[in-house]
C-alpha cells in the first residue's frame, strides 16, 4: 500500500511540475568550439502552438521522426543554468549532482527515450531532433548539443521550481554523455507496467523475468530479445499467474468456490460493476471519503478473493468499503469496520459476513499512521461480535509471505519462506503464496480493464488469499467460529524441515469434507 500511494504521490508531482514548466529561448550564442550541430527550434512538423505563459505545448500527436545521431546513447544530468552561455565545465550550481530532479536519459534511435528522475523508476518517452516529446503531458522542451574541453553536453530546457535550496529557477538541465551505448536499463524486480520497452534487450534474463511486475499495457521487446524459453513469454506468465496454486483450482473443480458464504473487504476504492473477475458479487459498496471510484490496490485485492479465474473464493459475495488508505489516518478504517458490524446485524443467519480482509496495517506499531487505537477498538468490537479480521499489523497478524514453485505451483512441499530477495519469516505465522501472481486491474478509467503482474507481491496479497480459502472451508462446514477454522488451517499447514508452516488448502478442506 505504501508503493501505491508513493507511486500516485509521484504521479500528480510530476503533473503539476510539467504543467507549469515554461521553454526557455536558446540564445544561440557560440562561445565555445563546438563539434555537433547547433539544433533548430523550430520544426513545423511538431504542429507546436504557444500558450498565454510560453509552455510549448503539443497541438497534434502526430510529427514526423527526424532522427539526430549524435545525441543517440546514454546522458547523466551534472548541473543546470540560467543561460547556455552561463554553463562553466567544474563549475555547479548545486552542493551536488544528486540533488538534481532529472537524473539521467538515454536515446534510442528508434526515437524512444528512457528517463530516470529522483525517487522515481525509469520512464520512457519520445523525441524528435531538437526536442523532448512528453506525450504524457504535453510539453516539448529542446535541446542543444555543445562539445566543450573535449566533453559532450546537451542543453534541455526546464524551468522549473524544483530548486527551491538554491533561490533561483534553472533555465537548462546540463547532461554530459557518458557513453555512446544506448542500453534500456531494465533490472530485476523492475515496475515496468504501462511501459514502452521495445529497446530493452530482455535475453539473458531467463528467470528474472519472473521477478517483474507487468501489465497488458507493457510494450516488451521482439522474440528474440527475450528469454529462449516459451514459460518466460509475458503472455505465459501472465496467464499462469492466474492460479492461485496449491491446489486451490483441484478444490474449485469439485465444486467448492466459497459459494453461498459473504466476506468483506477494507481497502482503496474500485469500480464494482465492470471488470469480469468481480463484477456482479459486490453485494454493497460504500465509500468512506474516497473521492475516487478506482485505485490500483483495490481491484487487485478483491480479484485475489473472489476473482473468477484468479480468486480462491470465486463463489464468495462481499461488502466492500472503500477507504482513502492515503490519507494515514486509520479513522477510515475503524468506521468501515463498524460498519460492518452494524451491517451483519440486520442479514439473516445464512448470510452473515464471516471474515473482513485488511490488506493493510492502520495500527498504533504502524508509525506511518495517526488514530490506530480507534481502529484496534473497532476490530475487538467485531471480533467480539464473532468476526475473523485479517490484517497485515503486528498485533492481529499471523499470515506471512512465501513463494511457490513457478514450474510447479501446486506442490506445496516446493514453497520458500519469505520474500524472493529476503527469505525469512516469522516461523509462528502461516505462510502464504504472494509471488509470481496475476491480478485484476482497471485503475486509469472504468472500463479500461487489464491485468497486472507481480513477480514479487507484498504481504497485501496475501490477506484475500487467505480469506477466500477459509470461505471454501465455510461452505463445507458453515457452522465453525472463527477460532475454529483458524485452528483446523493452521492444524493442516504444511511445515518444512526448518519449521516453516504453509497453507496447504487441499489438506484444509479435506480435513473439513472428511468431518461431514
Amino acid at each position: 500500500m505504501r508503493n501505491i500511494k508513493k507511486y500516485l504521490i509521484v504521479l500528480v508531482v510530476l503533473s503539476f511540475i510539467l504543467l507549469f514548466a515554461t521553454s526557455c529561448v536558446n540564445t544561440g550564442n557560440e562561445t565555445s568550439e563546438s563539434a555537433f550541430s547547433e539544433t533548430e527550434s523550430t520544426y513545423p512538423e511538431l504542429k507546436i502552438e504557444t500558450s498565454n505563459d510560453e509552455n510549448r505545448l503539443y497541438e497534434s500527436m502526430e510529427y514526423t521522426f527526424i532522427p539526430d545521431d549524435e545525441i543517440i546513447g546514454t546522458w547523466q544530468a551534472g548541473n543546470a543554468v540560467e543561460k547556455i552561455e552561463d554553463f562553466e565545465t567544474g563549475k555547479l550550481l548545486f552542493s551536488s549532482p544528486e540533488k538534481l530532479y532529472w537524473q539521467s536519459c538515454i536515446f534510442f534511435d528508434s526515437g524512444l527515450l528512457s528517463y530516470k528522475f529522483s525517487n522515481s523508476k525509469n520512464a520512457t518517452e519520445k523525441w524528435t531532433k531538437g526536442y523532448v516529446l512528453y506525450s504524457k503531458f504535453g510539453v516539448i522542451p529542446a535541446y542543444t548539443l555543445k562539445q566543450i574541453d573535449g566533453k559532450r553536453y546537451m542543453f534541455v530546457e526546464w524551468k522549473i521550481g524544483d530548486y527551491p535550496f538554491t533561490g533561483k529557477i534553472p533555465c537548462y538541465y546540463v547532461f554530459e554523455k557518458t557513453s555512446d551505448n544506448a542500453v534500456f536499463p531494465i533490472n530485476a524486480y523492475d515496475d515496468v507496467r504501462n511501459e514502452d520497452i521495445l529497446v530493452a534487450d530482455l535475453s539473458s534474463f531467463d528467470k528474472k523475468i519472473l521477478t517483474l511486475k507487468f501489465n497488458e499495457k507493457t510494450i516488451f521487446p521482439a522474440r528474440e530479445k527475450m528469454p529462449a524459453r516459451d514459460e518466460y513469454q509475458p503472455d505465459y506468465i501472465m496467464e499462469a499467474g492466474k492460479n492461485p496454486g496449491l491446489g486451490v483450482r483441484s478444490i474449485h473443480d469439485k465444486g467448492i468456490t466459497g459459494k453461498g458464504v459473504t466476506v468483506a473487504i477494507i481497502d482503496q476504492p474500485l469500480y464494482i460493476d465492470s471488470h469480469p473477475e468481480y463484477a456482479g458479487k459486490i453485494i454493497e459498496y460504500k465509500d468512506f471519503g474516497c473521492e475516487s471510484e478506482t485505485s490500483i490496490h483495490g481491484p487487485a485485492v478483491t480479484s485475489l478473493l473472489v476473482g473468477e479465474t484468479v480468486g480462491t473464493a470465486p463463489g464468495a459475495k462481499i461488502y466492500y468499503a472503500a477507504v482513502p488508505s492515503w490519507n494515514l489516518d486509520t479513522t477510515c478504517y475503524a468506521d468501515a469496520v463498524d460498519w460492518i458490524v452494524e451491517t451483519n446485524k440486520n442479514l439473516p443467519d445464512g448470510e452473515k459476513i464471516r471474515v473482513i480482509s485488511i490488506s493493510g496495517a492502520p495500527t498504533p506499531s504502524n508509525d506511518d499512521w495517526t488514530n490506530g487505537e480507534k481502529y484496534l477498538e473497532s476490530v475487538k468490537r467485531a471480533t467480539e461480535a464473532g468476526f475473523l479480521v485479517l490484517d497485515c499489523s503486528s498485533e492481529n497478524g499471523m499470515i506471512g509471505a512465501c513463494g511457490y514453485d513457478f514450474d510447479n505451483p501446486e506442490d506445496v512441499s516446493l514453497c520458500k519462506p519469505g520474500y524472493l530477495n529476503n527469505p525469512v519469516w516469522n516461523k509462528d505465522d502461516i505462510l502464504v503464496p504472494v509471488q509470481y501472481r496475476t491480478l485484476a486491474e482497471e485503475y486509469f478509467s472504468k472500463g479500461d480493464i487489464t491485468y497486472q503482474y507481480t513477480g514479487e507481491g507484498g504481504l497485501s496479497w496475501g490477506i484475500p488469499y487467505v480469506a477466500g480459502v477459509l470461505a471454501m472451508g465455510w461452505e463445507v462446514t458453515p457452522e465453525l467460529t472463527a477460532d475454529e477454522i483458524i485452528d483446523i488451517l493452521f492444524d493442516t499447514a504444511y511445515v518444512d524441515s526448518s519449521g516453516y508452516k504453509y497453507i496447504n488448502p487441499t489438506a484444509f478442506i479435506s480435513y473439513l469434507s472428511s468431518k461431514e
